[in-house]
């Protein structure tokens, strides 16, 4: 059997690295303010969380898929990428002071952000998104689990 535990830090660390990618390239051309555009950092986290859960259906690792331990792996996910992700941004915010004072001048509640403030908004989204993703993603499975189950009895 495989640890499932080896499993969750890599896809929560490729979670990270895409939503790092991403702001990074977004940065780089000019579109980081185009809020927009933010509708992709949730494509990032639902795929990871599925295909981690994906991935922990069809293998056998040290503990059976049910719903909780699925729902428990999608948020460790979630909480491992989204955690990586705000100490990468407030070190970036940090190293670049001119990108959180473009923050403060383009949010209607900017003047009342810092670097603590955005980190606890990135935890608090992505953690958000992430419970529901993993939620998402159960149900799906869930699902699929019940017609395998059926077929295999025939």
């Amino acid at each position: 059997m495989k640890s499932l535990n080896i499993t969750i830090i890599k896809y929560g660390v490729l979670v990270f690295l895409g939503l790092a990618i991403y702001f990074l390239l977004m940065e780089s051309i000019g579109l980081v303010h185009n809020l927009n555009l933010r509708l992709f950092n949730a494509v990032i986290m639902f795929s990871g969380i599925f295909f981690l859960l994906r991935n922990f259906k069809k293998q056998q690792y040290d503990r059976p898929f049910s719903y909780l331990n699925g729902l428990g792996a999608g948020l460790l996910v979630t909480i491992i990428g989204t955690a990586a992700f705000a100490l990468f941004m407030a070190i970036y915010l940090s190293v670049n002071p001119d990108f959180m004072t473009a923050i403060r001048e383009n949010e209607p509640q900017g003047i009342y952000l810092n670097i603590p403030a955005m980190v606890m908004l990135i935890l608090i989204e992505g953690i958000a998104s992430g419970i529901l993703f993993s939620y998402m993603s159960m149900q799906y499975l869930k699902g699929n689990v019940a017609l395998e189950a059926s077929s295999t009895a025939k």
